[in-house]
């Protein structure tokens, strides 16, 4: 489709890219645009991270920081959760590297978190979680 002479990119994962760039995540997020990124799988995987982190523009925390935003995301900063000291202690932004390597063994990757999960051991599952994440749903 063709709108002045410039393609409209039509898949998601490309949709996902562009946005990405404008909000100057492309260079950090690049694998988060491949065409195999799954969002729907991603959003049934989430289901179980909602039971403690709600997703919503509220602010609102519930057992876990809102994960509303996450990606490019000061570590540690949603207003009045309660962080562990080490969630606390880390510097920098949630990146999608970060974010998956985390989520690949939070324990091991922030010793002392309380964050009560094992991880997430398979890398595709992670990343539609990320797609997920990262998308407007």
């Amino acid at each position: 489709m063709a709108f002045r002479g410039v393609t409209l990119m039509v898949s998601k994962g490309r949709r996902l890219l562009a946005a990405m760039i404008l909000a100057g995540l492309g260079p950090v997020a690049p694998h988060l645009a491949a065409d195999n990124c799954d969002i729907d799988r991603g959003a049934r995987l989430f289901a179980k991270c909602a039971m403690c982190h709600p997703r919503d523009e509220t602010g609102v925390s519930g057992a876990g920081p809102n994960l509303a935003g996450i990606i490019g995301r000061t570590i540690a900063d949603a207003d009045g959760f309660p962080y562990s000291v080490a969630m606390s202690g880390m510097d920098g932004i949630w990146t999608p590297e970060r974010l998956d390597a985390f989520l690949a063994a939070p324990m091991a990757y922030i010793p002392g978190t309380t964050m009560g999960f094992g991880g997430l051991r398979n890398p595709a599952d992670r990343e539609n979680l990320l797609c997920y994440l990262a998308s407007e749903q």
